[in-house]
């Protein structure tokens, strides 16, 4: 099995945290929009909010940043692991907005938390092979 670096988990690890403040933002882009359906009204209205250029640079700094990792890891390791995000939202959503969580948000937090957990113990890369080689 292939050690997973450090330069990947702090990789996987600045994705979840982008992903997490990024879904605050988008939240937050969205109930600052006009009350309408036309798409082109929405989209100048979004185009015009300070937050919506910082989304747009986030989402494609973690772009870049998703790349390297893929260079570096599997995607069935990577992706699970991605899904902390999910628990980030949740804490910033209820930090910063106030929602409210029940007994099955926390219930399915926890499961994330285990799913993440088996997924990182594996170490997940699967067992090197030649390159061009089948796995």
């Amino acid at each position: 099995m292939k050690k997973i670096s450090k330069q990947a988990w702090l990789g996987l690890a600045v994705t979840v945290i982008a992903d997490s403040f990024g879904q605050i933002i988008w939240k937050s882009l969205a109930s600052h929009l006009p009350d309408t359906d036309h798409i082109p009204t929405l989209m100048l209205a979004a185009a015009q909010m300070p937050n919506f250029w910082i989304l747009a640079g986030l989402l494609l700094a973690q772009l870049f940043l998703w790349l390297a990792i893929l260079k570096q890891v599997e995607l069935s390791f990577a992706q699970p692991i991605t899904s902390l995000s999910y628990v980030g939202v949740g804490i910033l959503s209820y930090l910063m907005m106030g929602e409210i969580w029940h007994w099955r948000t926390l219930l399915s937090v926890l499961l994330i938390l285990v799913g993440v957990s088996l997924v990182s113990s594996s170490s997940s890369q699967s067992p090197n092979t030649d390159e061009g080689e089948a796995p």
